[in-house]
């Protein structure tokens, strides 16, 4: 994962937060968080630490576990 990811992720956050709900420093915390989830199912699928049929598709597994991500603990649809 490119290290762009991570403003990547602090705009995406910044995007869903309504103004005056954040502080600078929780965004931040919440973007590291994102940039950690992400990275470490890279390293999961590099590894081969999960099962094939999670991996079949990696571009799907990864949207999906970002969608969860940036839910922020909302219900996540099916896609």
């Amino acid at each position: 994962m490119p290290a762009s990811f991570y403003p990547i992720c602090l705009a995406r956050i910044r995007d869903r937060t309504m103004v005056g709900t954040a502080t600078p420093e929780r965004v931040q915390v919440a973007g590291r968080t994102a940039w950690a989830r992400v990275h470490g199912l890279a390293t999961l699928i590099i590894g081969g630490n999960l099962p094939a049929e999670l991996t079949a598709d990696p571009e799907a597994l990864t949207r999906a576990v970002g969608a969860a991500v940036f839910a922020g603990g909302r219900r996540i649809e099916p896609a």
